[in-house]
């Protein structure tokens, strides 16, 4: 696993962000029991005293990581939906994968967390989901069915279902990007295919 350079970094916002910036790399690439604080704090060229100064201890590390990566799209949702006659599904659409490109194992770590129950933070990640980004989405939805850009037709509920595998699944198919695409996806690739998922999404939804 590479390391960052040691030492502590300049500016206390900074140490912060790289904790969670290696704490998500660490978490994605193991099981949540096998991560310690200290192969953390290495990648993040930095020490235990500051994990501890920051956020206590790894749990809540891990939980700050997972809110605080998806806060973005969260307060995009929040801006929406104080302006509902500005809204359209494309931009959200955009909105997500670009935010997500960012770092794009984040969605299957989402997805790993949500299938096992024996997953530390699944709990904290359903209230986060199921209290907050989902709920909201559904109100853009609706506010956007309302406005005329959904067909009146088209039951929101199961539309939500379909988006959201849209907008999260292809982030877990690297090994199919491997195999057709030459490669691992680069962060334009997964923009540019939410440019196309965006166009089809908003076709699919139209009045015929």
């Amino acid at each position: 696993m590479a390391k960052r350079k040691p030492g502590r970094p300049e500016g206390a916002s900074d140490t912060r962000d790289m904790l969670l910036q290696s704490a998500r790399h660490c978490f994605v690439n193991e099981e949540y029991r096998k991560v310690t604080t200290r192969a953390i704090a290495e990648h993040a060229g930095t020490n235990l005293a500051m994990i501890h100064y920051y956020f206590g201890n790894k749990e809540n590390l891990y939980l700050t990581m997972l809110s605080e990566t998806l806060k973005p799209f969260d307060d995009d949702l929040n801006r929406r939906l104080a302006k509902p006659n500005d809204n359209n599904l494309a931009s959200l659409i955009r909105a997500f994968y670009k935010t997500m490109a960012r770092f794009p194992e984040f969605p299957p770590l989402l997805i790993r967390i949500m299938q096992n129950e024996s997953e530390v933070g699944q709990a904290y990640l359903k209230s986060i989901l199921g209290d907050g980004i989902l709920p909201r989405f559904n109100r853009m939805l609706h506010d956007l069915q309302r406005n005329g850009e959904i067909a009146d037709n088209l039951d929101i509920e199961k539309l939500q279902i379909v988006l959201l595998s849209l907008m999260v699944h292809p982030f877990a198919m690297t090994g199919y990007f491997n195999d057709h695409f030459g490669g691992k996806p680069k962060s334009q690739d997964y923009i540019s295919l939410g440019e196309f998922v965006a166009e089809f999404a908003v076709r699919a939804v139209q009045k015929p």
